[in-house]
C-alpha cells in the first residue's frame, strides 16, 4: 500500500498528496514516454461522517453541486496552467460508475506539447470520505487509452459504502403499527377469556 504524506485544508478536512500513474519517464519528458502519454492522478480528502454526501446519491442540492463544480474548474484551470488553452471548455455530468456509485465528471480538451489532451476529472463521494480521479490521454492516442481508462474508473468500488440512513418515520410507523396489532390481539384475547 502506498502511504503519501496528509494535510490539512482550511476548513478542518484531512487531504493526501496526489498519487501518479504515468508511463515511465514521462516526468523526465522521455520520448517514448511521451509518444504514449496517460496520466492518472488521484488524490483524496476526508473528514467525518456525514461531511460529504453518499456513494450512491446524484440528486444532491443545487448549491452544494455548484460548490463542487467550482471545486473541479479550479483543478481543471490549474491543470491547463499558463501554458496551455482549453480547446473544449471543461463540461459537467454525473456517471454511474459501479452499482451504487455515482461520481460527478469535469470533461474537457486542453493544448499538450504534443498534440491536444482530454482530461476526465471525476470526483467521487462517501459520507466521511471524497476522491478526485484524473485521467488524461492526448486525443491522437484515444484508441489506445479510451476504452482502458473507462475500464479502470468502472471497475472502482468503495471498500466500505455508505448509504443515507433509512427514513427513521417509515420505521417508527410501522413500529407504532405493529404495536397497536400485538395489543388488539392481546385485549381480543383477554376479552373472549373473560366472556367464558
Amino acid at each position: 500500500m502506498l502511504h503519501k504524506p496528509k494535510f490539512q485544508d482550511s476548513i478542518g478536512l484531512h487531504q493526501t498528496a496526489p498519487i501518479v500513474f504515468q508511463p515511465k519517464g514521462l516526468g523526465e519528458m522521455d520520448t517514448v514516454a511521451l509518444n504514449s502519454f496517460c496520466r492518472i492522478l488521484i488524490s483524496g480528502k476526508w473528514g467525518n461522517q456525514g461531511d460529504f454526501y453518499y456513494s450512491n446519491q446524484n440528486d444532491i442540492p443545487e448549491e452544494a453541486l455548484i460548490r463542487i463544480q467550482g471545486e473541479l474548474r479550479e483543478i481543471c484551470d490549474i491543470d491547463k496552467s499558463d501554458y496551455f488553452d482549453y480547446i473544449f471548455e471543461p463540461t459537467f455530468d454525473w456517471v454511474d460508475i459501479s452499482p451504487n456509485c455515482y461520481a460527478y465528471r469535469a470533461t474537457y480538451v486542453r493544448e499538450g506539447l504534443h498534440g491536444n489532451v482530454i482530461t476526465k476529472l471525476y470526483f467521487l463521494q462517501n459520507s466521511h470520505e471524497a476522491l478526485y480521479i484524473s485521467m488524461s490521454y492526448r486525443i491522437s492516442l484515444s484508441e489506445k487509452w479510451s476504452n482502458d481508462l473507462d475500464f479502470v474508473i468502472h471497475s472502482f468500488e468503495w471498500i466500505t459504502p455508505y448509504y443515507p440512513p433509512k427514513d427513521s418515520f417509515n420505521f417508527w410507523l410501522i413500529g407504532v403499527f405493529v404495536t397497536c396489532v400485538l395489543l388488539a390481539i392481546c385485549l381480543l384475547e383477554i376479552y373472549y377469556k373473560r366472556k367464558k
